[in-house]
């Protein structure tokens, strides 16, 4: 929660409180000038944003009606109106708090980033509109400008299975990039790096760690791949139902409905985008590229390098492997999941898990084809668990809506420890580093 909009929801609350309980009421003009102001400095100084709109509309209550004699009286009446005040301020309040305007990690990169948005057209897939945006090193200084998204209420509408609105906050977040800029003017062509975002979720999901990877020189593609239930004739209530063989047949029908078109989306813009109009391209090396992705995501970016030219290196973020890719992959390839399913019920339960044992099934069914690479032997695989780290942690979703965060895991750790291990495993493929160094910290486990 911001800092104006705590005080004036404290403001509120104590005067609220007090006409409750019938103490003296304060002088109407000192009331009403300490709400206005405070008021005024939220909306100039932060924005305002629809998880306080009951708080504003206390506000308004408060500047129109606290002299007027009738909260001076002790109706039951007067205390229901107080009482039913007080609790929609608390909503108001919890739900600002739940769904915050959010700070992402303060940014470690050598560079300056800019930040900047393309479509392509895919005419033989009924025109199918790939929209993308790029992160890349500019030069440029200042203040940034740059926000997760300018048109959240429409762009993010569908995340997460939610209706555009809860995210038309994100125009408030602040990123440290900057829209728009030039990138940075070097004689060498920068290595590329794609990310493909998991089912329900959007490209902007990884923003925090996309910055980063730009930061370091890297020009990075993250592309939306405007997932839709229905669009795959899928059930909304399959991806909820809490049942393994359910749990197993969804995750399947994913891998073999969405994976492929998604994979297309990939092969058609890496086909197609040196030879636009965009801006970037004589910037990108396209002989250095780089697939990454989290969840459906991390199979569809394993998936694409077995048909794209210049494919270095993968990574794929708790994404199930799809069992026909598993004799095909012969690239550079990082794998990273979460908690580990062979931890005790009781230490499963204390993440916070609806349901400890279907997870425990379902994650041992997903790991299985990770454990055949593994058996593999395959030069330039490697595995890291995050220790404390849920599906969810591999993402923005822990300081986006902090109710979704692993119990016990460090967001802000998690992100430096992500960062790092995927930089150093991209540097040695795309920029011909020396031998990868694996980071060394207790909360990971390297099991290759």
């Amino acid at each position: 929660m911001r800092y104006f909009e705590f005080i004036l929801i404290l403001e509120i609350g104590i005067l609220l409180l007090l006409s409750l309980f019938g103490k003296k009421l304060l002088n109407r003009r000192i009331v009403s000038a300490f709400v206005l102001v405070t008021l005024v400095a939220h909306y100039f100084l932060e924005g305002i944003r629809w998880q306080m709109y009951p708080t504003y509309l206390m506000a308004f209550f408060i500047l129109l009606f606290y002299n007027h004699d009738f909260l001076r009286k002790r109706k039951w009446y007067i205390k229901t109106i107080l009482i039913f005040c007080l609790l929609l301020l608390a909503v108001s309040g919890a739900v600002a708090k739940l769904v915050p305007v959010f700070d992402l990690p303060d940014t470690t990169s050598r560079y300056a980033v800019g930040t900047s948005n393309f479509t392509l057209e895919d005419s033989k897939r009924s025109n199918r509109k790939l929209n993308m945006k790029f992160w890349f090193p500019t030069s440029k200084i200042g203040s940034p400008d740059g926000v997760y998204s300018e048109n959240p209420v429409q762009t993010l509408d569908g995340l997460f299975d939610m209706p555009g609105f809860v995210f038309g906050h994100l125009n408030r977040v602040e990123t440290e990039t900057y829209n728009n800029a030039e990138i940075l003017n070097d004689s060498i062509k920068f290595p590329l790096v794609v990310y493909s975002h998991g089912a329900a979720s959007s490209h902007l999901d990884n923003t925090g760690l996309l910055r980063e990877i730009a930061g370091e020189g890297y020009v990075v593609l993250a592309l939306d791949h405007d997932f839709s239930f229905s669009d795959y004739n899928l059930k909304k209530s399959d991806a909820m139902t809490l049942e393994y063989v359910a749990q197993k047949a969804f995750i399947t029908d994913l891998i073999d409905k969405v994976v492929p078109n998604q994979v297309q989306d990939i092969e058609f813009i890496l086909g197609n985008l040196p030879n636009s109009n965009y801006n970037l391209v004589d910037h990108i090396n396209f002989e250095k590229i780089a697939l990454m992705g989290h969840s459906l995501g991390g199979t569809t970016a394993t998936d694409a390098s077995f048909n794209v030219q210049g494919i270095q290196a993968i990574v794929n973020m708790d994404g199930p492997l799809n069992t026909a890719s598993i004799e095909q992959l012969e690239l550079p390839f990082l794998y990273m999941s979460s908690f580990s399913p062979d931890i005790s019920d009781k230490s499963l339960e204390e993440k916070g898990l609806p349901d400890a044992m279907l997870y425990r099934r379902v994650k041992q069914w997903e790991l299985e084809n990770v454990y055949r690479l593994h058996d593999r032997n395959t030069i330039g695989f490697h595995w890291v668990r995050f220790r404390n780290a849920g599906h969810m942690d591999f993402t923005d979703v822990p300081f986006m809506l902090p109710i979704m965060k692993t119990d016990s895991y460090d967001e802000h750790k998690g992100h430096l420890l992500k960062s790092s291990v995927i930089l150093d495993f991209i540097d040695i493929h795309l920029k011909n580093g020396k031998n990868y160094q694996k980071v060394k910290d207790q909360s990971l486990e390297w099991i290759k």
